[in-house]
């Protein structure tokens, strides 16, 4: 088997932003709802992200503490999606990483489409999420921040 990185962009969304478009207390209650789900027995920040997108293999989706997570995450990402016409999701990166990437491993950030931001160009929403969510020393959006998987 061949081993190697694999790189990955990701279009990010710090969480002082998130929260200007949630608001706060959306964004705690989603905390909240993870810590709890974390300190459950036997589940991971990895099993986490997984079972996000769908992989159960290390989590068991009828368990309290992830349905009250998967309904708190779901409130906020519809939510945000509401209000800026764009899908964004939790993201939990994990392994050894490069020295050259943007992003630290073992961390959660929130990642938006890929979709969602870039055709050639902005989209019209994301465009429209940066000038009303970004100040003009920063975008509301972290472009192209990378992390490196080997395996």
């Amino acid at each position: 088997m061949s081993m190697g990185n694999i790189e990955s962009y990701y279009q990010l969304v710090p969480e002082t932003v998130l929260k200007k478009v949630v608001g706060a207390k959306l964004l705690l209650k989603y905390k909240q709802a993870l810590t709890t789900l974390l300190k459950t027995k036997d589940v991971s920040d990895a099993a986490v992200n997984d079972a996000n997108d769908g992989d159960f293999w290390g989590l068991d989706d009828e368990l309290p503490a992830w349905v009250d997570y998967a309904a708190v995450r779901d409130e906020l990402t519809n939510e945000f999606h509401r209000q800026t016409n764009m899908s964004i999701c939790p993201l939990y990166t994990e392994g050894d990483g490069d020295c050259y990437d943007d992003l630290d491993s073992n961390q959660w950030v929130w990642m938006l489409d890929e979709e969602a931001v870039w055709v050639r160009k902005l989209t019209p929403e994301a465009e429209a999420f940066c000038k009303k969510y970004g100040t003009k020393k920063t975008s509301a959006i972290d472009f192209d921040q990378r992390f490196s998987r080997y395996g």
